[in-house]
């Protein structure tokens, strides 16, 4: 049984300025800004009360019209013992993670990897530093103008030798992230690598952590799924919800979801996508986003397009990325179909 849900408390910038030994538009080190922001985002903290939340989540055509609705909910108890379940028509997923690195699931249907990714967005929008900006990346401070003020915002860069006669060095930036000046929560991160960008707002205090309450994620400059926090209370560490189902699936036998920078490591075979030339006349350039199962052959199946600059550009990766083979992803040594999404870029004078 749940406890009943508690008031969100909505951060008010004087009093958590108050108690910062400096605001966000004070550090010039991009580190020790991205540090700052760390503890209001430490979701796994043992020392954490059990929890619940529930949101409705809003996702959008390829034109950034609205589609489908649906809704996410998430019960913690504790870093070993959590599930979450989203709910989407007649599909719906629930994973339950238990000790001792068990899982389980019971599954409806087949949801988008961006629906069932988008909590992790949510709950950890900063990157690990200890592994950002290793050479030849680096870290830079700087101030975006956003009307007559200014927000704090860190970049992650690298340099890229372009193939030209003299080999004209490029600073490229990999990542951003940008801060309320006078807390340190992030208010907007973009991957220039695959054009997505997360947008977050109406920040909840909960437990001295910080839980944006609002959430927008768009590719390529177009809306792609929204979420909005409805519910957030206590948890009953005895809540039936948190124990799974006799006939749930274990992860033996789960299709897993893997990062696109894991298979990317295990691509064996990837013929370069076509760029047209009706594409590159009318200047049509970015990302397109496929999502894709892999079989335990390490062939692609199943591609479907989840964002697109353009048709032209559409076919031409479709096309590519049909042919792309991969050592199979293995699990507990035995090979397993995977999930995963896959960026194909188009860049004008590439």
């Amino acid at each position: 049984m749940r406890v009943p849900s508690i008031a969100f408390l909505i951060f008010s910038s004087a009093l958590l300025a108050a108690a910062q030994a400096s605001t966000p538009e004070s550090i010039r080190d991009p580190r020790a800004l991205l540090a700052a922001a760390a503890p209001l985002y430490d979701f796994a903290n043992p020392a954490l009360k059990p929890w619940h939340l529930k949101a409705a989540y809003q996702i959008y055509d390829q034109d950034g019209n609205p589609g489908e609705e649906g809704t996410w909910e998430y019960w913690w108890a504790s870093p070993d013992l959590y599930r979450n379940t989203w709910t989407r028509g007649a599909l719906v997923e629930s994973q339950w993670h238990m000790p001792v690195g068990n899982r389980a699931e019971v599954s409806s249907g087949t949801l988008h990897l961006f629906e069932t990714s988008f909590p992790a967005e949510l709950f950890t929008p900063l990157p690990d530093l200890a592994k950002i900006a290793a050479p030849p990346a680096w870290l830079e401070r700087f101030d975006l103008p956003s009307g007559k003020a200014k927000v704090p915002c860190v970049r992650a860069l690298t340099r890229q030798i372009l193939p030209q006669p003299g080999g004209i060095p490029r600073d490229e930036v990999l990542n951003t992230w940008c801060f309320d000046p006078k807390v340190p929560i992030v208010l907007f991160k973009s991957e220039a690598s695959n054009g997505r960008s997360e947008t977050y707002g109406n920040f909840a205090r909960f437990q001295d952590r910080t839980l944006p309450r609002t959430f927008l994620e768009s590719v390529n400059g177009r809306k792609l799924l929204s979420a909005s926090i409805d519910v957030l209370g206590s948890l009953d560490p005895a809540d039936p919800a948190l124990t799974p189902p006799t006939d749930a699936r274990t992860q033996s036998i789960l299709q897993m979801q893997v990062p696109s920078g894991i298979m990317l490591g295990n691509r064996i075979k990837a013929p370069n996508p076509e760029y047209p030339l009706k594409a590159k006349l009318a200047h049509l350039a970015g990302t397109v986003i496929i999502e894709a199962q892999i079989g335990k052959d390490g062939k692609i199946k199943d591609i479907e397009v989840v964002s697109t600059p353009g048709p032209l550009l559409t076919d031409s990766a479709v096309k590519a990325v049909s042919q792309w083979e991969y050592r199979p992803y293995q699990l507990n040594g035995q090979p397993i179909d995977v999930r995963t999404t896959i960026n194909v870029t188009y860049a004008l004078g590439s």
